[in-house]
């Protein structure tokens, strides 16, 4: 049995606090680059898994075969993932999305991107019983945006070549909050977690994994 402690709005006001200092920083921009909030932008190091290093851009969605919304062009996030492919772009608009999100083999190579890390929101709401994403593709990154209240971990990579995890608040999850398992060639940085029942952070299972944590 897991015992969830309850938040506290003290709690919740520091996760705000720390997550908004967490998401500023120095503009600039690349294919890789995050609209982290309406006032502050900040830069993600490029990808470190198979893959040369993208050239610089004064465009933040350069670099994309296609960029697909949601909810704007598709209503929920698992539709527009579903039917993303390699060299893509799934950008989430701010708001709450009650999802449990699977990223198979066919989607791999795809960026999924909110448009504001503390406003782009999965929120489990403490019953579902699974992730807040769930991947088993190759290559595919997560980058700015909240994931809390799952009852399993708020995202899980497992047994795949090449990941990241950029730009992420995940909190108050019933497991890990951000997790990769039998994974190698990945990195997390600029991440925040706390309050989840087991750690915040796991990379494991994997000789070797190399996997780089940063800030």
């Amino acid at each position: 049995m897991r015992i969830r402690h309850p938040q506290s709005p003290r709690r919740r006001a520091l996760i705000r606090l720390l997550a908004k200092s967490l998401a500023t920083g120095a503009l600039l921009l690349s294919p890789a680059t995050l609209i982290v909030s309406a006032s502050a932008a900040a830069s993600v190091p490029a990808a470190t898994h198979a893959q040369a290093a993208p050239a610089k851009s004064t465009k933040p969605f350069d670099g994309f075969t296609h960029i697909l919304h949601v909810p704007q062009e598709y209503k929920t996030i698992q539709s527009a993932v579903d039917a993303a492919r390699s060299g893509d772009l799934v950008l989430i608009a701010a708001g709450v999305y009650h999802e449990e999100v699977k990223v198979a083999s066919q989607s791999a190579g795809i960026t999924i991107r909110g448009m504001d890390r503390n406003q782009t929101i999965l929120d489990g709401q403490s019953t579902a019983a699974g992730n807040g994403f769930y991947i088993t593709a190759d290559n595919v990154i997560v980058e700015n945006l909240t994931i809390h209240n799952y009852r399993g971990n708020g995202i899980w990579w497992k047994g795949v070549n090449g990941y990241r995890g950029s730009y992420i608040t995940s909190y108050d999850n019933g497991d890990y909050g951000i997790y990769a398992r039998t994974a190698r060639h990945g990195e997390f940085n600029n991440d925040y977690a706390s309050g989840n029942v087991d750690s915040g952070f796991y990379i494991g299972e994997c000789i070797p994994c190399d996997a780089l944590i940063t800030n």
